[in-house]
């Protein structure tokens, strides 16, 4: 599968995640499709980053989960994901998306 072509199967992924208000299906997708996956998280956050290199060309990013809330205050937690394609290290297209739960 071409590079771009994977990209694009990330994007319906990230599109779907916010739809479902999952990251489950997206980090699965991910993995399915060969990404690397490092846990970046804290004690208070979830956080991932992504990495897939075939030659000169590389899908990276990030996925995010963190409680909004602070004292005194019940708020949604905010989920990120942002992804890069790059072609000999120049961005060809990048895509992002962001929900509260």
């Amino acid at each position: 599968m071409k590079m771009n072509n994977v990209f694009e199967t990330i994007i319906t992924a990230m599109d779907q995640a916010r739809e479902e208000q999952s990251i489950a299906h997206f980090r699965e997708c991910c993995m399915a499709l060969g990404a690397q996956e490092t846990d970046d998280g804290g004690r208070l956050s979830i956080r991932y980053s992504y990495k897939l290199s075939v030659a000169n060309e590389a899908i990276e990013g990030s996925l995010r989960s963190y409680d909004q809330s602070g004292p005194c205050q019940n708020l949604p937690d905010m989920n990120k994901i942002e992804m890069v394609f790059k072609c000999g290290g120049v961005v060809q297209n990048r895509y992002y998306v962001e929900w509260e739960d």
